[in-house]
């Protein structure tokens, strides 16, 4: 996170979530685990020979691990958007501005749609979880399909993917941001408007043009006036959006914390208050039951 100030206009106050992301980037700078995923007929193999108690063990592992990564993954790449956002910004450059907060956009959205329901899906499962990764469920499966589909298509949804599941087949934007937690934001009508300036479109060439009753001439400088005019119109929706971001990625390392495995361990985010956040409240109702 660069300097708050150039920021602020379109997010707020961001000063905190630069301390924050000079932290969680120290931390995944840090951290120098290699992860791994069994293959489907790797599994099926040791499943058999180790039964069911390894079976849970092995699936509930991988199951954090899922969310680790798409936690951390999502959030640098939230962060390489916010950066162009700056530097759009910073240079008077509206086009760089428009199609950095339209990729934000799209990114934040998904996010928020694959991960929203995750930590206290999770924490209402903490015991379970918990008794899984000890080896101590060896009389029946646990069931984490729905779970692990939403972390799948997360992280391997692609228009180019070789795979024939629908599970794989990515969401449009607009069902992202009028899903039920974000349409009240009204997010697609302002994705529309930078859609219209990133595509090659009438909206993009009239960018350098100004008409004044019916005369046209050309004008170059006119990319800090609407970089400002269109934060001044919509900043406060991208203000909740970025808060929302930043609040359920930080639950969701403090979530992984309580595991106590270290591959998935964030130190940085335990520093941070979320005891008013209400989410994070009712986590912790769940969570405190088996402590």
């Amino acid at each position: 996170m660069k300097d708050d100030s150039i920021l602020k206009n379109i997010f707020g106050d961001t000063s905190a979530s630069r301390e924050f992301h000079k932290m969680i980037l120290n931390d995944i700078n840090n951290n120098k685990f290699q992860y791994c995923y069994l293959s489907i007929e790797s599994f099926k193999k040791v499943s058999i020979k180790e039964g069911m108690g390894w079976t849970n063990q092995y699936m509930s592992t991988e199951i954090l691990q899922r969310i680790y990564f798409a936690t951390i993954t999502g959030y640098l790449r939230q962060y390489r958007w916010i950066e162009g956002i700056y530097n759009g910004i910073e240079t008077s450059n509206y086009l760089v501005f428009a199609a950095s907060l339209r990729g934000f956009l799209e990114s934040v959205t998904d996010y928020y749609d694959a991960l929203y329901n995750i930590p206290l899906n999770l924490a209402e499962q903490y015991e379970l979880v918990n008794k899984a990764l000890r080896g101590e469920i060896t009389d029946y499966i646990i069931n984490y399909k729905e779970l692990e589909n939403i972390l799948l298509h997360f992280q391997e949804a692609s228009k180019n993917s070789l795979k024939t599941d629908p599970l794989y087949n990515p969401k449009t934007a607009k069902a992202y941001m009028e899903s039920k937690h974000l349409k009240p934001l009204n997010l697609y009508k302002c994705y529309c408007e930078l859609c219209e300036i990133t595509h090659p479109a009438k909206d993009s060439l009239e960018l350098f043009i100004d008409e004044n009753n019916f005369l046209y001439s050309f004008n170059n400088n006119k990319d800090k006036d609407l970089i400002e005019e269109f934060m001044n119109r919509h900043s406060e929706k991208f203000s909740e959006l970025h808060m929302r971001f930043e609040n359920l990625c930080i639950i969701n390392l403090k979530l992984l914390n309580l595991f106590k495995i270290d591959k998935f361990c964030t130190v940085s985010v335990e520093s941070i208050d979320t005891d008013g956040i209400i989410l994070w409240t009712k986590i912790k109702k769940y969570v405190n039951k088996f402590q």
